[in-house]
């Protein structure tokens, strides 16, 4: 399909270039053929071009980047130019999960990962986006290194809109399996290096099924787990000594935490409940639900704004308010931490059962 479209959008811009690889190797997913692009680019970019003055950018199939993405780029480049400084080594453009999927189907299923879309966002803008933007205010201060590297957040690397200086690329290992983007963000985490966010957002599709949502976000919790392992244990990254470590602590006690802190929540409610103390259980209950719904309009405010000025975003945004019972999508979105929780409980139960199923752990939409 790639090789078909090709000519059709290389007559359109005749001073671009533009390539089309194919990876025809029978093992390795989205890292493995990430890498092979990236290895192809030494006869495919001009013989003048600096590593260190070149981003390999990556996006998925579902993208929809807002047009001006690469000018904000380059305005993000030069900002850091004119003050003196090197170039960040990673520039980040969230996704926005507002498109309708082709596969979407209604009913109250469908409502609830609409809901899973404006509390995705909230956590992109209230973790993900504050994190980057943390670390360049901290830069700003020129605290002593000692410091900076403790109140440093660790950074997220998120696949697609992702943008990595090359030198600094191939001098990490570039992308690795199992999950390419998160290690790309705690391998810079641990090297110390510089990130910015975009203001423009990448408008991608939701997710269709429940099932798929799951399987994304085991996935993920894999990606955690072997990233701590490399954190702990890769003499590359343990060369970088106190900042190494300092983000194998904060990754570390996430996971756990993403881990058991449900089944610890459940067992605070349940042991309230046996005590009887219905009104601590009620007071708590009232504020977690309060905080979320509060959290999801803020949210929804956010989202209606950036599609608005969103530049191409038009037939399959998905309006935050309208279709459906939209009166059910904020409770629904209190749903969001059992929804999140998916992940790291399919991945225990796929690790203790799959040697007895004898079949292979099947995760994510880039393996299909």
């Amino acid at each position: 399909m790639a090789a078909a479209l090709l000519p059709d959008v290389a007559a359109l811009h005749p001073k671009t270039a533009l390539y089309h690889l194919h990876y025809d190797e029978p093992a390795g997913a989205k890292s493995s053929q990430l890498v092979y692009a990236v290895e192809q680019l030494g006869r495919l970019l001009p013989a003048d071009a600096d590593p260190s003055r070149t981003y390999v950018g990556v996006y998925d199939a579902d993208s929809q980047p807002d047009r001006t993405t690469l000018r904000h780029l380059a305005h993000a480049t030069d900002r850091a130019r004119r003050a003196g400084q090197p170039l960040p080594t990673l520039v980040q453009q969230l996704p926005l999960q507002l498109r309708r999927p082709h596969a979407a189907r209604g009913g109250l299923t469908d409502l609830t990962l609409r809901a899973h879309a404006v509390a995705d966002l909230r956590r992109r803008m209230g973790i993900e986006a504050h994190r980057l933007r943390t670390r360049v205010r901290l830069r700003a201060l020129r605290l002593p290194d000692g410091l900076r590297t403790v109140l440093d957040p660790v950074v997220y690397g998120i696949g697609a809109g992702l943008f990595v200086r090359h030198d600094r690329l191939v001098a990490i290992g570039m992308y690795e399996e199992p999950v390419d983007d998160l290690l790309i963000g705690y391998k810079l985490s641990a090297a110390g290096e510089s990130a910015v966010v975009l203001p423009v957002h990448n408008l991608v599709d939701r997710y269709a099924r429940v099932g798929s949502l799951a399987k994304a976000y085991s996935l993920v919790a894999l990606g955690s787990v072997v990233g701590c392992l490399r954190l702990l244990r890769d003499p590359a990254l343990r060369a970088f000594g106190r900042r190494n470590t300092v983000t194998l602590v904060k990754e570390g006690l996430d996971t756990v935490w993403w881990f058991l802190g449900p089944p610890c929540v459940i067992a605070a409610v349940l042991v309230l409940g046996v005590r009887g103390d219905l009104s601590t259980l009620l007071v708590w209950g009232v504020a977690a639900g309060a905080y979320l719904v509060l959290h999801a309009l803020i949210s929804m405010g956010h989202a209606t704004r950036f599609l608005a000025g969103h530049e191409g975003a038009h037939e399959r945004a998905e309006p935050l308010r309208g279709g459906g019972a939209p009166a059910l999508l904020l409770p629904l979105i209190l749903l969001q931490p059992v929804l999140h929780w998916l992940g790291p409980l399919r991945l225990a139960v796929a690790r203790t059962l799959g040697p007895l199923a004898r079949r292979p752990l099947a995760m994510g939409k880039t393996e299909r």
